[in-house]
């Protein structure tokens, strides 16, 4: 019994001794895509465009890394924006649209594997990256807006490069293509007798870099 704990304990030591930990605040370019979401009106009245995004610049961040000795790390990253929206709406009791304009709260997460070109402890590190990713749309809270708050689920991809300034410094460059379902479930309408068709998906582009503290 105490040759295997001596075993495992080892086992462990030495993968934990195997991966470094990586903590980094990033600054960010969101660019959204220019696709309506679609609208919050009865389909006699609806249009695609009813309701527009427009990103406010920039974002903030941070990821945290856990790397491994060798070509992989497991990252988590979360990143907050401001974004414009615009609703054309008919008012209860009303006949014609009414175009409302707020600001929302975009929160993301994502969880991603990291594959590397170099090694562990080679100054110049380029990567590619992959993963899961969550959204959080704040309510708009327009008049007669019915749709409240949205949460998305999508994919993420892209690539970027590590620098290593010192030991425990490093600066990062990355971008990432998003994809999740468009926010808020609105639809667009369809021909006369048919049911409104789903907005389906809505994508971004995300540019950053960030300071890295390792350990």
């Amino acid at each position: 019994m105490l040759v295997r704990w001596a075993v495992l304990s080892a086992v462990l030591a030495t993968a934990a001794a195997a991966q470094t930990w990586e903590v980094a605040p990033v600054v960010s370019y969101l660019r959204l895509s220019h696709k309506p979401l679609g609208s919050a009106n009865s389909v006699d009245d609806a249009s695609d465009d009813d309701t527009t995004l427009q990103a406010k610049q920039p974002a903030y961040g941070a990821r945290v890394t856990l790397n491994t000795k060798g070509y992989y790390g497991l990252e988590l990253s979360y990143l907050q924006s401001r974004t414009g929206i615009q609703s054309a709406i008919i008012p209860t009791d009303e006949e014609d649209k009414v175009v409302q304009s707020a600001t929302v709260t975009l929160r993301q997460i994502g969880i991603n594997g990291i594959c590397y070109f170099m090694p562990r402890g080679e100054r110049w590190r380029p990567f590619v990256t992959a993963g899961f990713q969550t959204q959080y749309w704040s309510n708009p809270g327009f008049t007669d807006w019915t749709h409240g708050s949205s949460r998305n689920i999508g994919l993420n991809w892209g690539g970027g490069v590590k620098l290593q300034l010192n030991r425990h410094l490093l600066v990062r460059f990355d971008g990432r293509q998003i994809i999740a379902g468009a926010p808020y479930g609105l639809t667009y309408p369809n021909d006369e007798n048919a049911a409104p068709r789903s907005v389906g998906t809505f994508s971004q582009l995300e540019a950053s870099v960030g300071i890295g503290f390792t350990f």
